[in-house]
């Protein structure tokens, strides 16, 4: 699929008196509505106030000017207002379905840059707002009838409720005119600054980079969302870095200017431009993002869309131990190493796999979490067969100038790191080529053996199933996963089976021939063949299968998609 990930500033949607309001539009901008996240912008003038209102998403406030902000909300479940205070450098989470208000009590402007997901919007990528108030407002939909019935008052007012405020969206408040004031203790339950908090990385002369999580704020939980603030001194590098866990990031850009590049699916460089204040960038799961500050350096604020903390949810790149590995052990061209990832279970043959070391044989089911770098190497005399799927690196996407800042190398060293290893996906090492030893008690804990475990069922004559969960194998939750190795004897049947919770199993068929029938929705048969070794079967939630063993008997390997 192909993404075009350039930058870009907002459109001005709305603008009065009172302030305006700008938005990215997911037609402009395609990949938000990809990625499913959204921005806004709202700018108040002194006095302005942005009528009540709900929206379709989650998001996070962070406020980029202003010291006299002031937001009241009316969270979900709850009939109470709380009445907060705002400043510059302030987070602050809009749940879901809040009501809320915005105010500017000051002599300046109060700008606030809004960054959310919108799996839930009616429009993906962009946040869907409805007022409660003014000439747009949701009251105005109803007759004087309903109003009058539902609030308990006359027709008259009634239709003054539904119709005498004739502002939209942002207004001017008179001067005088009173609003509730901010509480301090919901201020500090409710509100975070994340410009005075403690960074969790600060580099002399290179930049902090803050977190914000629901462990160090727990309000932020609401949202299922973590925030970043990132500051980078003229001319530092934020070095290759990606998400691990399918995340997408969102990037607002507050001052600074900086070089960006982007490397995505198959090594391939999907962006290499300059950010600039005010632009907003979408970086997609699993690409991975580098950035060189300008002379005057940069400052980003960004949410990743997932709770998990800040080091579960990222990770470097090509370590230290990457790089210092391929100096040591790569002098030649035609040697190296590649990075790729292949998942669930050894089918035979004797391997290796890093940069925790394992020993793997046959029957090895080996869990490879979502975003995990690893390799694999076979130490044998034979054939080292897995079954699963592969992902190629990205170094190559790289410029060599980006390579040489971000691992500390001269430019021909970055071009032989990123260009030089002309292997493609798999490569063969040279007689005496050595690589790390596997560690035995790491490889008992991460690597289970499903041939030589106990069974789960055991029938004479007629086979075996044996299953890996999570009770078994406490490293397999990291997958979300299950596992299932069924041996059948001759001519033998597994009558038919469906899950219960919605799983798909996926099976991989080892060795023999059988026949397969499935049934799905009314009763109909929608498969009914052979199945030979290397078929690979996918049979949907709920759906029922049965498999009757040729004369030489049927072995499958299959996961299904839960931990049950």
């Amino acid at each position: 699929m192909e993404f075009d990930l350039t930058p870009k500033f907002a459109q001005k949607l709305f603008e009065g008196d009172g302030g305006s309001y700008y938005s990215w539009s997911s037609s402009e901008f395609p990949l938000l509505r990809e990625t499913k996240v959204g921005a806004g912008k709202l700018v108040l003038q002194p006095r302005g106030f942005a009528l009540p209102h709900y929206a379709d998403s989650s998001k996070i406030g962070y406020v980029l000017q202003g010291s006299d902000g002031v937001v009241g909300m009316v969270l979900p479940n709850t009939a109470e207002e709380v009445v907060l205070k705002l400043k510059k450098g302030d987070v602050v989470p809009v749940v879901l379905g809040s009501v809320s208000w915005w105010f500017n009590d000051g002599d300046s402007e109060l700008v606030i840059v809004f960054l959310g997901e919108t799996s839930k919007s009616y429009i993906p990528g962009e946040f869907t707002y409805f007022i409660l108030g003014g000439a747009q407002s949701i009251m105005g939909g109803f007759s004087p009838d309903f109003i009058s019935r539902a609030y308990n008052v006359n027709k008259d007012d009634a239709n003054k409720l539904a119709k005498s405020q004739t502002g939209f969206l942002i207004i001017k408040l008179q001067d005088g005119k009173r609003l509730a004031k901010p509480n301090k203790d919901n201020t500090n339950k409710l509100v975070y600054n994340i410009n005075v908090a403690v960074p969790d990385i600060d580099v002399k002369h290179g930049g902090l980079v803050t977190s914000l999580t629901e462990a160090k704020f727990p309000f932020l939980g609401q949202v299922e969302l973590i925030a970043k603030l990132v500051k980078l001194d003229a001319k530092a590098m934020s070095s290759p870095i990606y998400t691990t866990d399918s995340s997408v990031q969102l990037i607002y850009v507050v001052k600074g200017t900086c070089q960006v590049q982007i490397v995505g699916i198959n090594g391939k460089q999907v962006l290499d431009t300059e950010l600039k204040p005010g632009h907003l960038l979408v970086v997609p799961k699993f690409f991975v993002d580098a950035k060189v500050a300008g002379r005057d350096g940069l400052e980003y604020f960004s949410i990743i869309t997932t709770s998990k903390s800040f080091p579960q949810c990222f990770r470097r790149v090509w370590g230290t131990f990457q790089v210092k590995y391929w100096k040591e052990q790569n002098p030649h061209p035609s040697r190296g190493l590649i990075s790729l990832q292949i998942k669930y279970n050894a089918v035979w043959g004797d391997g290796i796999v890093g940069m925790v070391v394992l020993k793997l044989k046959k029957g090895d089911v080996i869990p490879v979490a979502m975003g995990t770098v690893s390799w694999w190497f076979n130490d044998g005399d034979s054939e080292f067969v897995i079954w699963g799927s592969t992902v190629q690196g990205i170094m190559g996407g790289f410029s060599p100038e980006f390579l040489s800042r971000a691992y500390k190398m001269n430019k021909d060293e970055a071009n032989k790191l990123a260009k030089i290893q002309t292997g493609v996906l798999i490569i063969k090492l040279q007689e005496g080529k050595t690589m790390p030893k596997p560690n035995e008690n790491n490889t008992n804990k991460l690597v289970y053996n499903i041939e030589a475990a106990l069974p789960d069922i055991l029938v004479k004559n007629g086979g075996q199933v044996t299953t890996s969960t999570e009770a078994k194998f406490p490293f397999l939750d990291q997958v979300e996963l299950s596992a299932k190795l069924v041996k059948l004897n001759a001519n033998a049947m597994f009558s038919p089976t469906y899950t219960t919770d919605s799983s798909v199993q996926l099976i991989y068929f080892v060795k023999g021939i059988g026949q397969i029938q499935i049934v799905g929705i009314n009763g109909k048969q929608v498969l009914d063949t052979e199945v030979k070794p290397g078929h690979l079967l996918v049979v949907p939630r709920f759906f029922v299968v049965a498999k009757l063993a040729g004369g030489g008997g049927l072995e499958s390997f299959s996961v299904t998609t839960s931990r049950k």
